[in-house]
């Protein structure tokens, strides 16, 4: 099966974002010592996946959970210590989704900023 258009973009800005950003030398060691190194997670906000379960109304991308599966892909193919926190940071979002509400609002829209 093709990957849509939009989903193959996704894929090579993260392959070259993982290559370019996360060598395998520094992420072998933030895996090893557990670090969770900020700098990345705010750089993967500016490329905009932080966000892509996030409806559009609260600043997010909308809901593509295709887009973010290959965001999560691409991750673990180099780094836990980069993956868990992008996982832990969709899941609870995806968890407080349903029933949005204030305290939710606010909590979805600091999620797609990363």
């Amino acid at each position: 099966m093709t990957e849509p258009e939009h989903i193959r973009e996704y894929r090579d800005v993260l392959q070259r974002f993982v290559e370019n950003e996360m060598p395998r030398e520094a992420a072998a060691e933030w895996d090893r010592t557990d670090t969770y190194p900020r700098e990345i997670v705010e750089k993967l906000a500016e490329l905009g996946v932080m966000g892509l379960t996030i409806p559009e109304e609260y600043g997010g991308m909308g809901r593509d959970i295709v887009a973010t599966m290959v965001v999560i892909e691409e991750l673990c193919k180099r780094s836990t210590a980069i993956s868990g926190p992008f996982i832990m940071a969709t899941w609870r979002h995806e968890h407080r989704r349903v029933g949005i509400g204030a305290a939710e609002t606010e909590v979805a829209a600091e999620a797609g900023k990363g």
